[in-house]
């Protein structure tokens, strides 16, 4: 699986240091063996990080509650 396709097909507007930081993330489960960097796990990967970051758009959280009990 080239995973810089993947990402592209996910999230055609993902900046390159997106990208750099999940062929890195790619990287680290090939080093954890074969049932880590499983094609469904990698897809599920780059889902979910496109989906938290608003598709690569952010990548850090803003931690602005109402409330300190909506931190929990």
């Amino acid at each position: 699986m080239d995973m810089r396709i993947a990402i592209l097909a996910a999230s055609p507007d993902a900046p390159d240091p997106a990208i750099a930081g999940m062929l890195e993330a790619r990287a680290r489960l090939d080093r954890l063996g074969d049932d880590a960097a499983t094609p469904r796990r990698i897809g599920h990967l780059i889902g979910q990080c496109a989906h938290e970051s608003l598709h690569f758009s952010h990548d850090a959280e803003n931690l602005f509650y109402t409330t300190a009990a909506r931190i929990c």
